[in-house]
């Protein structure tokens, strides 16, 4: 895995937008977000570098490539789910792009689980800037909020890494 340092210019460069020949993505949806609340591995993610396929209203964020994912530690997870297995999420979104629905794929196979046992959906909050992420795993819900992160401040509150991690 390789690391950058934790601070919002080092953030801000990480994820900035690499291929500008590509359709946009909705202007709600840009910028950095941060996953503190899954209290797990996972830190930081942004769309700006996703596949997006305006057609289909379908953005693919691949955890493998810069540009897309940080975590708060390197581990054997990380390197063989992430990086061997080419792990990604797959959000297909409504007309507004306001709600989506969550695949995980390896790879270009996407694994499907039946909503009967695991479904996972996501709701984006314009006016509260917020990203709102529901799983359901045999009837039982989890929720978790993202928030963007705009600057330093916001980002020193949401980490205690002295570095982060990409694929």
């Amino acid at each position: 895995m390789n690391r950058i340092d934790t601070s919002f210019a080092s953030v801000s460069k990480f994820f900035e937008r690499k291929n500008t020949e590509t359709d946009q993505i909705p202007e709600h949806l840009s910028g950095i977000w941060e996953l503190s609340d899954l209290k797990n591995m996972s830190i930081l993610t942004s769309f700006n570098n996703a596949e997006f396929d305006k057609t289909n209203r379908r953005i693919i964020v691949k955890l493998y490539e810069p540009g897309n994912w940080l975590f708060g530690e390197e581990n054997l997870t990380n390197n063989f789910f992430v990086k061997l297995l080419k792990y990604s999420y797959q959000f297909d979104f409504d007309e507004h792009y306001e709600y989506a629905t969550i695949k995980i794929k390896l790879g270009r196979i996407p694994i499907y689980i039946p909503d009967s046992i695991s479904k996972w959906t996501v709701e984006f909050d314009k006016k509260e800037g917020k990203m709102i992420r529901k799983t359901t795993f045999f009837k039982s819900v989890y929720r978790y909020e993202a928030t963007r992160v705009t600057d330093e401040d916001e980002l020193a509150k949401i980490h205690n890494c002295t570095s982060f991690f990409y694929c």
